[in-house]
């Protein structure tokens, strides 16, 4: 299997959307890069304090301290960045990416991706709208010619910039990436389990994005103190992974510190959110109610992207200070609001609207152009479907059996993706999936490849009957020895061998015999000299011996 590797680079103070952003890219990328059969190495570097969201996503994340973990320590700057700046151009260099991943700052965040933008890799930028007067800066602007493609993610609201004049050619355009699209969420029922939420309770969702931001804990805490008589209202609190204030505990509140919130937002009626970009896309692509306040960061600029959502009618806006504090007149108007049924219908249908779709796929299939020829990425792309690495992963298949697997489909049958997706789940139903698929492969090789549809689905049905008889054997390893050494007869009938096999393997497992018992069985009976019909015979025999042995 041939391997592609990719080095990450996302810096992230006070947020996750850098490294969130670049995780939910490379989950896509690694996913259509097993469909062209290649092996994505990623690395993430980060200054993050939230690096182990990679972890949880399967992705060595390489961390630097960020800027402002350096200011608490009471580390000088300027040592900081001579080696943040080495570490940078070693660590790109040691790993000789072939693709080269950035967030948001095509620089990096003091010019540290300057030298490395020399490498010979293949350069790709994510660019997520930022201020306009900070898009200006020779910082930002200087660097962007230096990429061989640009995924400029379009945000409702952001104006032209015109920064890509003179290249315009290397740039794609995109909605939001989210780690998570919609339909990946869990269904509300187990949100609400998961989140503690009682069936009767009108559940809120307070967030003030990742958790790092200076004026996190005052804002949590005004928004508790609001609710705090509201006993039909329960309370979950997205502090986020990065909050380092007092957490806050109560009646009718659950307190959330865990990345990938989102998975649960189906389990909510409404939410009080900063409008940082993950928040805001995830919440409204899962259609919640939601009222939005804006936090002052130096390249985000929360509250246009607020007002694209209130211009909508997908969202509400309410107003925090300088210190975070949302007052309670504020809270009751986006109450009243949210509370009331034909309000939240409306908002909830539009906000679906505003964000329809997660665009994570494409903005991998952007990046994944600049090294893979394009007619093998679209054949790659028409597989690489949601639905069909759900199935993939919740069956546990690795990457090896995955690349076998696709090998066969792909010389058994020109199968279009949504085909085969629906023949692998005849094959992966049940536990142990990977176990399943192997053994579909094993039996499978023993016989012509089907030339269309019809035969294709033929041997699955044929290897199902043959993997329930040895299923009741519950003995995977000794289940794998004995497909691996069946002489299965390549131009025997596969009815025939599939009935006669059966009834010989349900035959063994009444007579209480083990799976190494039925291989030794065939092994006396095979006369080879017989040809094709060899196999059929000596399970004639064997079976017939098994039986003979129960007369006893």
């Amino acid at each position: 299997m041939r391997s592609l590797t990719v080095v990450a680079y996302a810096v992230n103070g006070a947020g996750l959307g850098h490294l969130t952003r670049v995780l939910a890219v490379l989950r896509w990328m690694r996913r259509i890069a097993k469909c062209a059969g290649t092996r994505l190495d990623a690395y993430v570097l980060t200054t993050s304090e939230a690096s182990d969201l990679a972890l949880r996503e399967g992705f060595a994340a390489f961390k630097l301290p960020s800027k402002t973990a350096i200011r608490d320590a009471e580390i000088p700057k300027e040592d900081y960045l001579r080696l943040a700046r080495q570490w940078i151009w070693h660590s790109v260099g040691l790993l000789k990416p072939d693709i080269l991943l950035v967030d948001t700052f095509p620089g990096g965040t003091f010019g540290e991706l300057g030298p490395v933008l020399d490498v010979p890799a293949k350069k790709v930028f994510i660019h997520r709208a930022v201020k306009d007067d900070f898009a200006r800066l020779d910082g930002f602007k200087a660097f962007l010619p230096l990429y061989d493609r640009i995924i400029a993610i379009e945000e409702p609201g952001a104006a032209p910039t015109g920064l890509y004049d003179g290249f315009e050619w290397r740039v794609r355009k995109v909605g939001p990436i989210l780690l998570r699209g919609r339909d990946e969420l869990h269904a509300r029922a187990d949100a609400r389990r998961r989140l503690g939420i009682p069936d009767e309770a009108f559940a809120v969702w307070v967030g003030a994005g990742g958790g790092g931001d200076h004026t996190a804990e005052r804002t949590l805490r005004s928004i508790a103190d609001f609710f705090s008589e509201k006993n039909d209202c329960h309370l979950v609190i997205g502090a986020g992974p990065l909050y380092r204030g007092e957490p806050l505990r109560g009646r009718n509140l659950t307190w959330h510190t865990e990345p990938l919130a989102a998975l649960d937002f189906p389990g909510l009626d409404a939410a009080l959110s900063a409008a940082g970009f993950n928040s805001f896309y995830e919440l409204l692509n899962a259609g919640i109610p939601s009222a939005f306040f804006a936090q002052e960061k130096i390249a985000d600029d929360q509250l246009r992207r607020i007002q694209a959502a209130v211009d909508a009618g997908a969202a509400l806006y309410i107003t925090a200070d300088s210190t975070g504090e949302l007052s309670d007149d504020a809270l009751d108007f986006a109450m009243r609001r949210l509370t009331d049924d034909a309000s939240r219908t409306a908002l909830s249908e539009a906000a679906a609207t505003f964000v329809p779709t997660n665009f994570a796929r494409e903005a991998a299939r952007l990046a994944l152009q600049v090294v893979i020829d394009r007619h093998e990425l679209d054949d790659a792309m028409e597989l690489a479907a949601p639905e069909f690495f759900d199935l993939i992963e919740r069956a546990q298949v690795d990457g090896e059996t995955l690349e076998r697997a696709l090998k066969w489909f792909d010389d058994a049958d020109d199968l279009a993706g949504d085909e085969l997706t629906v023949f692998l789940a005849k094959i992966l139903d049940g536990p142990a999936g990977g176990d399943r698929l192997n053994g579909f492969l094993a039996f499978a090789k023993r016989f012509p490849k089907p030339t269309d549809e019809h035969e294709c689905e033929q041997l699955i049905e044929s290897w199902l009957v043959i993997q329930d008889a040895l299923t009741a054997f519950n003995n995977p390893r000794g289940t794998a020895t004995f497909l691996r050494d069946l002489p299965l007869t390549r131009r025997a009938d596969l009815e025939a061998q599939t009935i006669a096999l059966e009834e010989f393997l349900k035959a063994v497992h009444a007579g209480g015999e083990t799976i190494y018992r039925a291989q030794a069985l065939i092994d006396r009976h095979l006369d080879p000299s017989l040809g094709d019909r060899a196999l059929l015979v000596a399970l004639e025999k064997a079976t017939e011996e098994v039986r003979d042995e129960q007369r006893l």
